[in-house]
């Protein structure tokens, strides 16, 4: 088989990407991805994604060992499924602040270059103090409905040491507190996957448990 485009990664911008170029019928698109289908339960309910680490679906990383924290390596759980980590992350919708792409001094990829992108793909219900979300997108970015007591107290521990309470958290800076709202819509997974591509398996066939080598 051959095809215009061969994606490597099934993560939240491979099923982007190929769900974009599989919009042109006159494109054939493959989608290739190391880890399973998405379609195990603890993907789909928020509540569980603490099951899947150190399992199948993800690639069980450990950071460098860290010389600010005695040597310790960290575990730093990747997805290997359909979606990639956003279907191991709650749902927690954390886009980054300013800094992080500033910092890497990449023309094209500064702040300020990448905000309206997220803007478009964002559909926020709920509040929205200094318009840090969009509101016309496909990904519902909405409010914690039944927010944990533990949370609660947290957020209040915050407040008492003096850390300035942030308006929304995915603003230009994330020095301080806030919930962290959740992008699932109706109750179900919203990690990024291919479900509109896989309704296009002419021109956009997802290949599974395909690992690549470089």
């Amino acid at each position: 088989m051959e095809y215009d485009y061969v994606i490597v990664g099934a993560g939240s911008a491979g099923c982007v990407l190929a769900n974009r170029l599989s919009e042109d019928p006159g494109l054939s698109v493959a989608l290739v991805e190391a880890g399973g289908k998405d379609d195990k339960l603890e993907i789909r309910m928020p509540a569980g994604f603490p099951k899947l680490f150190r399992t199948g679906y993800d690639w069980n990383f450990t950071t460098a060992k860290q010389s600010e924290m005695s040597g310790r390596e960290l575990y730093w759980p990747r997805g290997r499924v359909l979606g990639g980590s956003s279907s191991m992350n709650a749902q927690m919708w954390v886009r980054g602040c300013q800094q992080d792409y500033d910092q890497w001094g990449i023309p094209g990829w500064a702040y300020d270059d990448v905000l309206p992108y997220f803007h478009r793909a964002e559909h926020r219900v709920g509040s929205n103090r200094g318009g840090v979300y969009g509101t016309s997108g496909p990904l519902y970015i909405s409010e914690l409905r039944s927010p944990n007591v533990t949370t609660a107290a947290f957020l209040a521990a915050c407040e008492e040491l003096g850390m300035p309470r942030l308006a929304e958290l995915n603003g230009r800076s994330n020095e301080g507190y806030s919930p962290t709202p959740p992008s699932p819509r109706t109750g179900a997974g919203g990690g990024a996957r291919p479900t509109p591509t896989c309704a296009r398996p002419r021109t956009a066939p997802t290949c599974t448990s395909s690992p690549t080598p470089r």
